[in-house]
């Protein structure tokens, strides 16, 4: 036997404390012989020896009594069902980690089915009195944990129905709803976790959650936690940690390409990858990856259509079989509509306005360009307030004049909004005034020409995909005749700039939006400036915001899957076929999301409940286990500590060992006795009690005695 508080034992000697005082209070009394006296003790025998016996019987008692008191603070560690029965409850809330990597599998099985088989039978056997309640920890907890306390036919029930779901664990956060539930049940009991430890569901919490969960502890009466460990025995283990397709925008007729992250932690090796698309394996490739390293692997998509494709890349199987596969879906895009403003109305010559070059470059012709993802609208900006900005993906404002406060704000609103604005200054642009707008971070100086007979050149380039082209293109061919001296605030990053260190194009972040100001015209009188060149720069910088502001191939777990549009009769299909309705939004109710994704896979939109919706229904997302989950690194029992509080009570139970076989022999556990072993000592103190006023009554007797002595006396 171990214990918590062993100096505590150094106490022991006091033990005898009860002996001592005894025998120190023995009083020695000078024998004297009366006649009286014979006939008191013959009729006192029985009532001595009951006397001494009750003595020795209060002596043992008060031994006992600190013997116990003594334990307790010395927290013993017993083994085996009287740890269970010191420690037991009328209370337990269990709590099943169902996180993808509860997947792995070894010779035992998968953990969580070990860890689901080892609850359900853990609540057979409890006995009909104990209130169980139940839940999984998957991404958020489910809600049996908020309703009230459950017997255990209502519980077993949840534990058998429980799946494996794609999302992280949400630890602290499970342990809080548990603690709040025990706290409405009165309080105490104890909280039962089957997890297989890895490190990040703990830290995915951050240390508020954590905070808020050790304070339900307390409210709830610092329940004991009771881990079971259901690691794994794995070593390596390989999954695609991500995916992306190019071309970004993708149109009709486009044939774009995949490109994989392959990653693996432990041992490397040469892994097998194969590609499905709706349904058929298109093609397969074998990487060779590193030890804890990873690898990209490109495939070549069939030509995108006018209907959503959906697919799933596939590895070799291995002990963590849920993040073997990583699913996607290839939707086509219609041309984004692009507003470019003008300062005046059109005039008769091609290219008179700033705007047509900017139009161009947009949305050049077939000659120049294959094809182009934007479709172009024009506006003059006296007219601006009639336009519905939301309906644009960007907008160029072009020969940047003074705007009125209503147009200023519009601009603002749609930027801060996740919005793309691009300015360009012109020959009417006035500095001061367009700084008064504060439009852009960015602000305008006076406009100053290049030496008489001189151009300036570009003399730096950003690492920046809207703008590092230039590099290899060769910078000698920009030739700059004047500019607008632009300072850039304080967080902008500068893209391009002369030769002479002044900036030349300034990206800024507003809001959800960006906003990239020119410190030249897009007209000839700035620069001599190739057409071939201005094209990429203002089309790359729209497709990389449409880019990173569009959807993407896949969601994680738990998060809302948009649809745009009323759909009142529509349905959505779950991966295992399940078909949910659609919700709507109070502040927009002509949009619908679907907020159940918490598994993996490919969810399809339908237009109805026909038995042949599967068959017509389209893919509209897909959801991806995260790669966190697919490390293999486990939280350990000091971290334990610094999550849940170092002097909380905490069992940590190995393998699959039932809940009664409590051992503290792991450095994490500590028993959980010292309460109940108060209790005895209360108890004994109570009888101690007892018993000595009962010793100090007259016994009948003595006052039988003492009336005979009285009587005799006269």
């Amino acid at each position: 036997m171990s214990f918590v508080h062993p100096y505590m034992l150094y106490l022991a000697p006091l033990v005898a404390l009860p002996i001592i005082i005894h025998l120190l209070n023995r009083v020695r009394y000078r024998r004297v012989r009366w006649a009286a006296i014979d006939f008191l003790l013959s009729t006192e025998q029985r009532a001595v020896r009951r006397a001494k016996v009750r003595q020795w019987l209060l002596m043992a008692m008060r031994m006992l009594l600190l013997a116990v008191l003594l334990l307790a603070l010395a927290q013993p560690i017993l083994g085996g069902g009287l740890a269970a029965l010191l420690g037991s409850s009328s209370q337990v809330a269990i709590l099943l980690d169902n996180s993808p990597s509860m997947s792995a599998l070894d010779s035992r099985g998968t953990a969580f089915e070990r860890g689901r088989t080892l609850a359900t039978d853990a609540v057979e056997g409890l006995p009909g009195s104990v209130r169980v309640l139940a839940g999984t920890i998957s991404g958020r907890y489910d809600s049996p944990l908020r309703e009230p306390m459950q017997s255990k036919d209502d519980v077993l029930p949840t534990l058998q129905k429980a799946d494996l779901r794609a999302g992280l664990d949400d630890v602290a956060g499970s342990i809080k709803a548990a603690a709040e539930a025990l706290q409405s049940g009165g309080g105490g009991g104890m909280i039962w976790l089957l997890t297989d430890m890895r490190a990040s569901g703990w830290s995915s919490s951050g240390e508020g959650a954590w905070q808020a969960a050790r304070d339900a502890l307390e409210k709830a009466g610092r329940p004991r936690l009771v881990i079971s460990t259901l690691t794994p025995s794995l070593t390596v283990n390989r999954w695609i940690e991500g995916a992306k397709v190019s071309p970004e925008i993708l149109l009709e007729g486009d044939v774009p390409r995949l490109t994989a992250t392959v990653r693996s932690e432990g041992a490397g090796g040469m892994v097998n990858v194969e590609l499905h698309v709706e349904g058929r394996r298109i093609h397969a490739q074998s990487v060779q990856i590193e030890q804890d390293g990873a690898a990209e692997v490109v495939f070549n998509l069939p030509a995108v259509t006018e209907v959503p494709q959906s697919g799933y890349l596939q590895l070799d199987s291995d002990g963590l079989p849920q993040d073997n596969r990583y699913y996607f879906v290839i939707r086509p895009s219609q041309p984004l509509p692009v507003l470019v403003v003008d300062s005046r109305p059109p005039g008769g010559g091609l290219y008179d306005r700033d705007g047509d070059l900017v139009s161009l470059a947009l949305a050049p012709p077939q000659t120049l360009s294959a094809r182009s993802p934007f479709a172009v609208a024009r506006a003059e900006a006296s007219k601006l307030t009639q336009e519905t900005l939301s309906d644009y993906q960007g907008i160029v404002l072009t020969e940047a004049v003074a705007l009125d406060e209503k147009q200023v704000q519009l601009l603002q609103d749609y930027v801060r909004d996740g919005g793309w604005l691009m300015i360009f200054p012109g020959d009417n642009t006035d500095s001061r005034s367009f700084n008064s707008m504060s439009l852009s971070p960015a602000t305008l100086g006076p406009k100053v020409s290049a030496p008489e007979g001189g151009l300036w050149h570009l003399g730096f380039v950003a690492s920046s995909p809207v703008v590092n082209w230039l590099t290899e293109a060769g910078l000698e061919m920009m030739l700059v005749k004047k500019v607008f001296e632009l300072k850039p605030g304080e967080r902008d990053e500068v893209l391009l700039a002369l030769d002479t260190g002044q900036p030349m194009l300034v990206r800024s972040q507003v809001g959800r939006g960006r906003i990239y100001t020119w410190s030249i015209g897009s007209n000839e009188n700035f620069s001599k400036l190739p057409v071939w060149m201005l094209l990429p720069i203002v089309h790359d910088a729209l497709r990389e915001h449409v880019a990173e502001t569009g959807a993407s191939l896949s969601i994680p777990a738990y998060r809302r899957l948009g649809i745009p549009g009323q759909l009142p009769l529509a349905r959505v299909i779950t991966p295992d076929e399940q078909m949910v309705r659609l919700s709507f939004t109070e502040e927009n109710p002509t949009d619908t999301f679907f907020a159940g994704t918490e598994q993996a896979g490919i969810y399809r939109l339908a237009s109805s409940e026909q038995p042949d919706a599967l068959a017509a229904s389209v893919a509209v997302g897909a959801v991806n286990v995260p790669g966190e989950e697919s490390s293999l690194e486990t939280v350990s029992a000091a971290q334990l500590r610094d999550y849940l509080g170092f002097q909380y009570p905490l069992y940590v139970l190995e393998g699959d060992r039932d809940i009664l076989e409590l051992d503290g022999s792991d450095s994490a556990s500590s028993a959980a006795s010292a309460f109940p072993l108060a209790m005895l000592g209360l108890a004994l103190l109570l009888t101690e009690a007892i018993l000595g006023w009962s010793m100090s009554r007259p016994h009948k007797s003595q006052i039988a005695t003492a009336a005979s002595t009285s009587a005799n006396g006269k």
